[in-house]
């Protein structure tokens, strides 16, 4: 599926079109963005609402501009860590966030590579304390996922902090 059909399903359908304030729709980035917060903010209360809204998400394919693939992966990203903790199979999901990340230029593949290395040697600081503002949250999460996805050796913190900072949303 491609971003304009994602954007006519939302909105055609009254479940989703409630979700979103007109001033979050007003471009095609700024409606996927915060489709995709929404999402997390779902997903994250335990909302069921999440499920069909991540899929319709993840069922968008990479059109070569990441302006709008950033939104995407990181729905991607929610729906790898979902199927973990259900122990479902995510290949699908991995397959289409190697493919948007090997695909292009030898210099755009290169640059990319470079990209994922800095976030695999990132660190984050995490402080417990009832964090008030939840897009502030989400956008941790968002980052953290990512961290999760391509360094290995931080999973574990990584999800203690993300089970610390679902509590703290709720």
């Amino acid at each position: 599926m491609n971003l304009n059909s994602l954007i006519k399903k939302l909105n055609e359908d009254n479940n989703y079109v409630k979700l979103l304030s007109q001033s979050e729709k007003k471009t095609k980035k700024s409606y996927l963005e915060n489709i995709v917060k929404m999402t997390y903010k779902l997903y994250f209360k335990d909302n069921e609402k999440y499920k069909n809204l991540l899929n319709l998400l993840c069922d968008v394919d990479f059109e070569n501009d990441y302006n709008y693939w950033t939104w995407i992966e990181y729905a991607l990203l929610l729906k790898i860590y979902d199927s973990e903790i259900k122990g479902d199979d995510n290949s699908i999901y991995i397959e289409k966030i190697n493919y948007a990340i090997n695909s292009g230029s030898e210099l755009e593949v290169h640059v990319r590579q470079n990209v994922i290395e800095r976030i695999k040697s990132s660190s984050f600081e995490y402080n417990q304390n009832k964090i008030e503002d939840i897009d502030i949250s989400i956008e941790n999460l968002m980052r953290l996922l990512k961290i999760r996805f391509f360094s290995l050796n931080e999973r574990s913190k990584i999800d203690l902090v993300i089970s610390s900072i679902k509590v703290n949303m709720l």
